[in-house]
């Protein structure tokens, strides 16, 4: 596995955006991150995670 390439729980996701889960939720509605379908479970590639902020950031600072 290459770094990034974990998969973290809607709750440990929101978390390192420090949003709320609902929040991280409308994010994927928004089809803003991607999401990862484990059976029910929902997970999120953390690398997804690491580049939605980065162009978040980008946006804001710019």
């Amino acid at each position: 596995m290459t770094t990034g390439s974990h998969l973290l729980t809607l709750r440990a996701a929101a978390a390192r955006l420090t949003v709320g889960t609902r929040t991280l939720q409308r994010f994927v509605a928004r089809k803003e991150i991607g999401v990862v379908r484990v059976g029910r479970a929902v997970r999120f590639f953390e690398r997804d995670i690491e580049l939605y902020l980065l162009r978040n950031y980008a946006r804001r600072v710019a």
